[in-house]
Parts: structure tokens; C-alpha cells; sequence
């Protein structure tokens, strides 16, 4: 073999290497809504690809480890700035939910908030456990100034779809849940799939099949995950309070058609 076509089969392998290497060590960003179901689209990552999220609070250090990937929520802006200066080039997962959704799991899920006091400065925590889950809700409405804030979670996540929709991968919640959750197995299968394309993982059908038949369910946090639970705690009033609030929010996310 002559040199040049030594050099030249050399550098095919180096070329190959390269990317190979880089394609295994590619790990998605997850950003969500907290309370938006992202420990099932966790579970269906994991199940594809074997990589772990882990949680990136607001003053963590962001962490590349081997088989971990990124994972945190709208909520932590700081966390969210670093990514959308540095890291728009890696492949962006965002899991979003029914906002509807979103505040009764909150409402169930936080036993208390906080409340910024300009006067003195601090932080003022404040007991919602006295509230029923309505009375919760309408709280979260009223004050979306509250820490953490579903309703700020939510307006965060749409601000940034809207600013990067041409780069990232957006995943909804009800699309995951299949029929256990008040899904459909289609659309579920469907949206397995999709991921399976974006991380590369080269599952089968039949494997797919084998991830989707034990999906749902038994997650951390998990209560009942079905989709539409809102219609249970939602009524005129707070229908009328949410459409003032985050009305624009739910067109933009795609769920303005399911309003009974």
C-alpha cells in the first residue's frame, strides 16, 4: 500500500473514531415544567439508552458524567442561562404538560411556598396545607410571584419553546402516558419511537413494545400521572381566573381545543 493511501486510510479511521466516540458520549439536556411528568420521560431515556438524569438545581454545578445527562427545570433561570448560552449546539429534550395539569399536581405536591418580602428582605414561607386543592390553585393564580411558581414554571417554558422551537425536541406528557394514564397506545408507541431516533439508541419495534407495556407508573413523586385530571378540580370560576393568567400559555402549548 503506498503512503498516500496509508495516510488516507488512517485518517478515515480518525475521522470515524471521532464521530463515533462523540456519538456515544452525546447526552440530551432535559428542561421542564416542574410537576409535568419529566420522571417518565426519565424512565423512557433510561430504558432506551441507559442514561440517568440527574438533577440540576439552581445553584448546582452543571455535571458531565459518564451515562448521566442533565435534567432541570425552567424554574432554576440560572441553570437554564448557562444552557442557552453554552449548550444549544447539544441535543435539547423539553417535557411540557396540560398547564391545567400541571397546577392541581402542584397543588397536591407543595405543602407550602415562599414569598419574597420586599420589606424585610426575606423570604416568607407560607402554609397551604389549611387550603383545599381548589383554594390551592386559585393561590397559585393569584400569586405567581410565589417560590417555586407553577405558574411562572410554565410561562418560562413557553418563553424559551417559542425562542428555540427550530432546535429543540419538545415532548408533552400525554403523549407518554399511554392508555393507563387516559392516553393512547399509538400516540405513545409513536412518541418512543421519536425518541429512540433522537438518542440514537436502534431499539426494535419489539423492544419498543417491551419499554411501552411497563412504562407508566411507579416513578419518584408519582400519584396518578392520568391526563385531564384538572376537570375534576376545575370549575367556572377558576376556569376564569386560569384563562386570564395562562390563557395564552395553553393555546400556545396546544391544549386550548380540550377546554370541558
Amino acid at each position: 500500500m503506498s503512503r498516500i493511501l496509508q495516510k488516507h486510510f488512517l485518517a478515515c479511521i480518525l475521522i470515524n473514531f471521532v464521530f463515533f466516540s462523540a456519538g456515544l458520549e452525546a447526552k440530551p439536556i432535559i428542561i421542564s415544567v416542574a410537576k409535568s411528568g419529566t420522571h417518565l420521560l426519565s424512565k423512557a431515556i433510561f430504558s432506551l439508552s441507559g442514561q440517568q438524569r440527574v438533577y440540576v438545581p439552581n445553584k448546582g454545578a452543571i455535571p458531565r458524567e459518564k451515562n448521566k445527562l442533565i435534567g432541570t427545570h425552567f424554574q432554576h433561570q440560572n441553570v437554564v442561562k448557562l444552557i442557552s448560552k453554552d449548550m444549544m449546539n447539544e441535543t435539547i429534550i423539553v417535557n411540557v404538560r396540560d398547564p391545567r395539569d400541571v397546577l392541581v399536581s402542584a397543588a397536591f405536591f407543595y405543602p407550602h411556598v415562599h414569598i419574597y418580602d420586599a420589606v424585610t428582605k426575606k423570604q416568607i414561607k407560607i402554609n397551604l396545607q389549611p387550603l383545599d386543592i381548589r383554594q390551592r390553585i386559585k393561590f397559585f393564580l393569584k400569586h405567581p410571584e410565589t417560590n417555586p411558581s407553577p405558574v411562572q414554571d410554565i410561562k418560562l417554558a413557553v418563553q424559551f419553546i417559542e425562542e428555540h422551537k427550530n432546535t429543540i425536541h419538545v415532548f408533552k406528557y400525554e403523549d407518554l402516558v399511554g392508555a393507563k394514564g387516559k392516553g393512547d397506545l399509538d400516540t405513545q408507541f409513536g412518541n418512543l419511537k421519536r425518541l429512540n431516533e433522537i438518542l440514537n439508541s436502534k431499539k426494535s419495534d419489539l423492544e419498543l413494545r417491551q419499554i411501552q407495556s411497563v412504562l407508566f407508573g411507579n416513578t419518584q413523586t408519582f400519584r396518578k400521572g392520568v391526563k385531564g385530571e384538572w376537570k375534576i378540580y376545575f370549575n367556572e370560576k377558576i376556569k376564569k381566573e386560569f384563562a386570564e393568567v395562562l390563557g395564552e400559555e395553553l393555546i400556545l402549548l396546544g391544549y386550548s381545543q380540550d377546554t370541558d
